[in-house]
């Protein structure tokens, strides 16, 4: 089922967002769907199946200007940070939902990026090099073509056969067996 809220930021603007997949009780992961435009923020209906499986919670919102949410003049495609920030009151309450994975005191902060990096190294080298092409590939482009092309590398990376283990393996807390 899909539940859907208007979430009221403190600039006044009106983000309509959509939670769908497990209960806030029930999730073992919270996945925050960043989709591409002209689109809404409807989570991807085609996961759903293995989302149910592992117990993912979906998270999207419509981008400002579509859908239910207000504009935002002058907005960047790091603007998406901030507005899915906003979508919780505080960060405790953004961990307390899952949007973020941890937080770290100022002086922890490099220990804590050293751990995350070598766990990102331990990823298969084709999935992180299909990042970082699309990375530096979307910085030349406008806004909705950056969106538009950025989905369509996501989409294509649900498709990868390291997908699915990786999505489980990081619901069950374990360490992934890629397929190399």
């Amino acid at each position: 089922m899909i539940r859907e809220v208007d979430v009221t930021l403190a600039d006044g603007r009106v983000l309509h967002a959509y939670d769908a997949g497990a209960d806030a009780d029930a999730a073992r992961l919270v996945v925050v769907w960043h989709h591409g435009t002209p689109n809404i923020g409807l989570p991807p209906e085609p996961l759903f199946p293995a989302s149910d499986r592992l117990r993912i919670r979906w998270i999207g919102y419509d981008r400002p200007g579509y859908g239910g949410s207000d504009p935002a003049p002058d907005r960047d495609v790091g603007s998406a940070a901030g507005d899915v920030a906003a979508l919780a009151e505080t960060v405790v309450e953004a961990h307390r939902l899952g949007l973020v994975n941890q937080v770290v005191a100022p002086e922890k902060l490099e220990d804590a990026f050293d751990a995350l990096l070598a766990r990102l190294l331990d990823k298969p080298a084709d999935v992180l090099a299909l990042g970082k092409r699309t990375f530096y590939r979307q910085l030349e482009m406008g806004l909705a073509e950056a969106y538009d092309f950025t989905t369509g590398v996501m989409v294509e990376n649900a498709g990868y056969r390291n997908f699915e283990e990786g999505l489980a393996a990081f619901v069950e807390k374990r360490k992934p067996a890629w397929q190399r």
